[in-house]
Order: C-alpha cells, then structure tokens, then sequence
C-alpha cells in the first residue's frame, strides 16, 4: 500500500512539473517585420517591440529585454502593448521608430479569397481583391475609397476599397466586415 501512495505521489509531482514547464516555456523573441538594419519589429511575451538598432536587436534577441523604453498600451495592430527602444544617446529615435510603426499596415484579418483587413495607423482598410491588396502593400494607399468614420471595433475610421468597375464590390466588404 505505501508503495502505491508513493508511486502516485510520484507520478503527480512528475506530471506538475511538466505541465508547469510547459506553460512557462519561451521560445524568445520571435521576428514580425524588418525594414533594412534600423527598423525592427518583434514579438515577446504578447507584445511587441520596436528595435531601432542592430546592436540593440542582437542584445534584445539574446535577453528579451531592452533597457530604456517608451511603452504604449494598446497601440499595437491588435491591441497589443507596444515598447519602442529609447537610445539615450539619441533621444530622436524612439520618435522615428513611433513614426515610423504608425505608417506600417498589418494585417489583422485575411480570407485570400475574398477580403484582407490592415490596421495601420489608427484605421482600418479594407480590400477586396489581390492586385489592389498588392499596391496598398507596396504604396500604403487605396486609390479609391469609401470612408466610415468611427465603423472600428474600438470606434476607428474604416476604409474601404472602391473598385470603379465593379461598385458591388464595396458593398460586399462592408457586409463581410460587419459579420
């Protein structure tokens, strides 16, 4: 009998740790997006963080952790908490990385088929088609648009794509993006 005890106290120790491992694990920082050697965007622990320097990126990437920030809750595409670097040695660069993170379009939701859904900035575009999907990656610009202020979840302005040879087009991206 004290055998069993001991095997099942055992065994649910065992199991504890592993399961305490698990959930705790860290794969590190993981990459979203790099433009060139000053601008880096990454991922740790729900947030996002905005690296502006090689040097920093390599340290960030070893530890997870930058030592002089500016945080924004909620700034991020989906609400995450956004850090930015602060270089004390240039105090400029954090406004150039804030600046720089409000011009980039991520894409929050996609149905290739159908529609793709950008937060950049404080709005929301909405597409309707690959070739216009591809030119708003490239330019950051819709060419035709039709505009709903306060239509986001949070009350952002939603732009939508106007296709000028098939109007139905709109209306269906209004109907997708409502549902």
């Amino acid at each position: 009998m004290r055998m069993l005890i001991a095997m099942l106290l055992m065994a649910a120790v065992l199991s504890g740790c592993a399961t305490t491992t698990a959930q705790t694990s860290n794969a590190g920082p993981q990459p979203v997006l790099s433009k060139g050697e000053d601008f880096h965007v990454y991922e740790n622990h729900g947030r996002l963080f905005v690296v502006g320097s090689q040097e920093s990126l390599e340290k960030f990437k070893a530890s997870g952790h930058l030592p002089y920030t500016r945080t924004l809750t909620g700034a991020g595409p989906k609400g995450e908490t956004v850090v930015f670097e602060v270089d004390k040695k240039n105090p400029e660069e954090t406004d150039r990385l804030q600046k720089e993170f409000a011009h980039i379009p991520f894409m929050v939701d996609s149905n290739a088929q159908d529609f793709f859904v950008y937060k950049k900035g404080e709005r929301f575009y909405v597409i309707g088609n690959q070739k216009t999907n591809e030119t708003f990656m490239a330019s950051g610009h819709l060419p035709y648009t039709k505009t709903i202020l306060g239509a986001g979840p949070l009350g952002e302005t939603v732009v939508f794509e106007v296709d000028k040879k098939n109007p139905k087009v709109t209306d269906r991206l209004v109907q997708t993006y409502k549902n």
